[in-house]
This record gives structure tokens, C-alpha cells and sequence, in this order.
């Protein structure tokens, strides 16, 4: 009886997660609705059941005399090698998990000239020991779609069965990511892959195994599926994946803004700019957010 009025309960939440985005997809006149909308109307809830705000990022100088950016308040105010206040630069989310239609962003620090600059993704390999620095909004609904953490189920021809967890993010049509940390597969990731009109191509690396996979994402983008093999022997079967960590922001107090990104030619250090480009060479690297009042 407890399992059926779990199920029957399962079955409501789902009912409404479909309604909500049936409703979003009127609302903002899209033909394809994404996690990433859903999330930016408030209307997916994570697994705590509790809102989340962003928090504060700050510019802070490390020891090397670079600036970079940390949630941490600085502990005094500096003059070089850049103003460093206790005003925050923006605002973004922090999370252990990566949250479902957010993307995340990294910070490292170039080898030669000791500078730290954000970035969208890593050099190959180095997602298993390095976190993101915060997690944001896509600069468009797009390069979020698999973005996030994903439950996966993938099936053998022989009929066993190996549940495991994705944190996969996506650059433009470039998917990249890593398995679950707290597992034996925190080994694995993905060493290549794409993404384009929903259909999925990208291979994962285990130890000394390679597996290519191929798959399709679901019109509502909360559900993915297809087959995978192994590239040397004839092992393979089919996989579905479902998004695990959906959060849901306070958007009534918090405007979203563009992130700029440029490189300074003289010098080659990063340039941020809040929600007007600094050239015309800059980018987008992702939203985040500033207090409404404080536009």
C-alpha cells in the first residue's frame, strides 16, 4: 500500500512538472521548451524542496598577486593589482551537485602568466579533479539542454543492469563531463561528444575501456535514451538517463544578467564586464545575477 501511494504521489508530481511546462511553453512562445526555462520561471523544485539563492561572488587578490574570483568575502580592501571591495561582483550558484539546466563554469590559472580566467569547460581530463567555480544560466536556452546531473540506467544484452550518475555540461554543441564522484566510476568521463536537434553522439572512458554511446533527448529535456558499446569487444545494451537535481530560484528579487568575457590584446589578462560588453571581441560566458535593487 505505501509503495502505490508513493507511486500514485510520483505519478502527481509528474502530471505537473508536464502542466508547468506545457504553461512555459505558451508563456515564452518557444517550440522547444528547456530545462533551463523551466528553472528560469521557478517552477522546478530540487530535491531539498527549498528555494535557492545565489550568493555573493567577490574579487579577491591571491598569493601570487592575481586577481580572482571566490565566494569567500575579502578579508580587506586592496588597490592592486586591481580595486578589491566587499561589493560582490555578481551573484551565482554554488552547489556540490550540478543542477539541472545550468551550466557549469570553471576558474584556472595559466601555467605562464599565473593569471586565473573563467572558462566553460576543461582541457581534456582534468574534469575528475577539478569542480566548478559556480554554476549559471546558459547565455541562451540551447547550451543547457543535457547540462546537469542525470540518473542513467544502462542495460547489458545479457540483462544485468549498472546504475550510475552523469554531471555532464554543454559549449555551443560540445558535450563534455564526468560520472559520479562518490562511486567507483568517479574514473570515467567523457572524452568527446555532441549534441545537435536533440540527438546525442559522445563516447566515455573508463579505466582502459572505451564506450561509444548514441541517444535521443526527450521533448520535455528531462529524459534521455538510447544504445551504447563497447569499442573492442562485443558488449553493449541500451541506456536511459533522467535529470536527478532540479532548483528552483527566487526570481522575484533577482534579475538575470550577461556575463561578459574578454581578453585584454596588451596585457592577455581576463576582463569581466556585468551586463554591457566591454568590445566587440567579448562573449558571453554565461547569466547571472544582481539584486534588483542594485540595477
Amino acid at each position: 500500500m505505501l509503495l502505490r501511494v508513493e507511486h500514485v504521489e510520483c505519478m502527481n508530481q509528474m502530471r505537473a512538472m508536464i502542466e508547468t511546462i506545457r504553461l512555459n511553453r505558451q508563456c515564452w512562445g518557444l517550440t522547444m521548451v528547456s530545462m533551463a526555462s523551466i528553472i528560469l520561471s521557478g517552477a522546478m523544485v530540487g530535491e531539498s524542496g527549498k528555494q535557492v539563492e545565489p550568493k555573493a561572488m567577490y574579487v579577491q587578490a591571491s598569493d601570487s598577486n592575481a586577481i580572482l574570483l571566490s565566494f569567500r568575502k575579502p578579508e580587506k580592501t586592496i588597490q592592486k593589482p586591481a580595486p578589491v571591495t566587499f561589493t560582490p561582483l555578481f551573484y551565482a550558484i554554488q552547489s556540490s551537485k550540478w543542477p539541472n539546466g545550468f551550466i557549469p563554469i570553471y576558474q584556472t590559472q595559466d601555467k605562464k602568466t599565473k593569471e586565473w580566467k573563467l572558462s566553460r569547460r576543461l582541457s581534456h581530463g582534468k574534469e575528475n579533479f577539478t569542480d566548478p567555480l559556480f554554476f549559471a544560466l546558459p547565455p541562451n536556452l540551447k547550451e543547457g539542454m543535457v547540462s546537469g546531473r542525470w540518473s542513467c540506467e544502462a542495460k547489458h544484452r545479457d540483462g544485468s543492469v549498472d546504475f550510475l550518475h552523469w554531471e555532464m555540461g554543454q559549449d555551443g554543441e560540445t558535450i563534455f563531463g564526468r560520472f559520479d564522484q562518490d562511486t567507483d566510476y568517479r574514473f570515467a568521463w567523457f572524452i568527446g561528444g555532441t549534441i545537435l536537434d536533440n540527438k546525442l553522439r559522445f563516447k566515455a572512458e573508463y579505466i582502459d575501456a572505451t564506450y561509444e554511446l548514441e541517444g535521443s533527448l526527450s521533448t520535455h529535456l528531462i529524459r534521455m535514451e538510447g544504445t551504447w558499446k563497447h569499442t573492442e569487444d562485443s558488449d553493449g545494451g541500451t541506456w536511459t538517463a533522467e535529470a536527478a537535481f532540479a532548483i528552483e530560484l527566487a526570481h522575484s528579487h533577482w534579475k538575470r544578467v550577461n556575463l561578459y568575457q574578454d581578453i585584454s590584446p596588451t596585457t592577455g589578462k581576463q576582463i569581466l564586464s556585468i551586463d554591457s560588453p566591454f568590445s566587440d571581441m567579448s562573449r558571453i560566458l554565461c547569466q547571472v545575477w544582481l539584486p534588483k535593487k542594485e540595477l
